[in-house]
């Protein structure tokens, strides 16, 4: 089988660039040619299908070109149709497409009569901010595709012109297909396919595939150092406000946070205003720096407070072997099971969460069989090979020979 896989990116920025990756290898290890589509990039992997890449907007700095190629770009459509005739693919598997691709690929898909498929990583459908989220609480304001509720509150970062062009982009996409034309819908979680589908997206259309991990690469490491750890980015809405305030009440306990990002300077703040000593923020980790991290941790701590659509860092850490706290939000639930392989706890509450941490640290056999209760439930709900059998199912749907090539 042959496929163009399309992408915002051909590098690691985030958890859907990652799955991309591990999309396209699983496929290809199968024996099924995949060819990448994602905008210019220096960070770009390399790859012979490089020459199709188109450029994309400049939104650091934009002039009124790149606004307009964000919401429709016609070197993204050009491009794409010359990939198009160059592999005739039976299938073509978007995931993060808008901004730098654009819906304006969609009508050169649909022209051959290829179908579409798109993996949902977040909100964009449904949302023109992608987080679902006002002033700190779960939104559905634009349910129905009611988009221009983006500029009644202002949703991208407060801006009447930000929100402005977001919601003229997704009023563009929609109008270019981007619900009516594909063919298939993935959601990484439940919760993910039950939300978009309450917001108006046909639910014959969606299908959930969980993210794969790999089990091979991660393996379990029972040892420990004793601290518990958060990694991810450093924003408001993933909870390390209320993180720290939990350990604020636990100086006995060590806290690593690993990451970057806009409320990197407020936590700093706080540690310092508090002498939080116990408290150690490690900036951006990859590789094999940042598994040294997630080995070595007691608990890995996802005090999420807005809708998290999978939970990457908590399946991560569980295919170590690592017991998990996590709110009880969004699609966290699917991968953490309470009492089981970690604990949920209410989001936003501190008091919640520092039960949580106690009480692991406090009963570390319990901590113990949580992780390798932990560990079975990536083996058996999350492997690259229970992934690759499910995606096989959706592309039958519409390639009913779907074989490696």
């Amino acid at each position: 089988m042959k496929l163009i896989v399309a992408g915002q990116n051909f590098w690691i920025q985030g958890g859907a660039d990652r799955v991309l990756m591990d999309h396209i290898a699983i496929l290809e290890e199968r024996g099924h040619v995949c060819a990448p589509f994602a905008a210019q990039h220096a960070k770009n992997l390399p790859t012979k299908w490089s020459r199709f890449f188109p450029e994309g907007a400049n939104i650091k700095s934009p002039k009124p070109a790149d606004v307009v190629a964000f919401v429709y770009s016609l070197r993204s459509k050009k491009a794409i149709a010359a990939l198009l005739d160059e592999l005739k693919p039976d299938v073509v598997h978007c995931h993060i497409y808008y901004g730098s691709l654009t819906s304006s690929i969609i009508s050169e898909v649909k022209r051959r009569k290829i179908p579409l498929i798109q993996t949902l990583h977040e909100y964009k459908i449904v949302c023109p901010v992608y987080t679902n989220v006002l002033h700190g609480e779960s939104c559905n304001r634009c349910s129905g595709f009611k988009f221009y509720n983006a500029v009644l509150n202002r949703c991208n970062r407060g801006s009447l012109a930000r929100s402005a062009v977001s919601m003229l982009e997704s009023y563009v996409s929609y109008a270019n297909g981007a619900v009516s034309a594909f063919d298939k819908f993935v959601t990484v979680s439940d919760f993910l396919r039950n939300k978009v589908i309450s917001m108006g997206v046909p639910a014959d259309k969606v299908v959930t595939v969980y993210n794969p991990i790999d089990t091979e690469q991660l393996q379990p490491s029972p040892q420990h150092d004793g601290y518990f750890l958060y990694y991810g980015r450093i924003e408001i809405d993933k909870g390390v406000m209320v993180l720290l305030e939990a350990m604020r009440a636990l100086p006995h306990l060590r806290l690593h946070m690993v990451g970057t990002g806009a409320a990197l300077p407020q936590v700093q703040q706080y540690i310092a205003e508090h002498g939080m000593t116990h408290v150690s923020c490690l900036g951006y980790l990859t590789g094999e720096a940042l598994a040294a991290q997630i080995k070595h941790t007691f608990c890995t701590v996802v005090p999420s407070i807005w809708e998290e659509t999978f939970g990457l860092t908590a399946a991560e850490s569980m295919a170590y072997g690592k017991p998990v706290i996590a709110a009880r939000i969004g699609g966290l639930p699917e991968v953490v099971e309470h009492q089981v392989s970690g604990l949920l706890v209410e989001p936003k509450s501190v008091e919640s969460l520092r039960q949580a941490i106690s009480y692991l640290h406090e009963h570390p056999h319990v901590a113990a069989d949580m992780a390798l209760a932990a560990r079975a439930k990536i083996v058996n709900t999350f492997s690259r090979d229970i992934y690759y059998q499910n995606m096989l199912n959706v592309y039958r749907e519409f390639v009913p020979d779907a074989i490696a090539s």
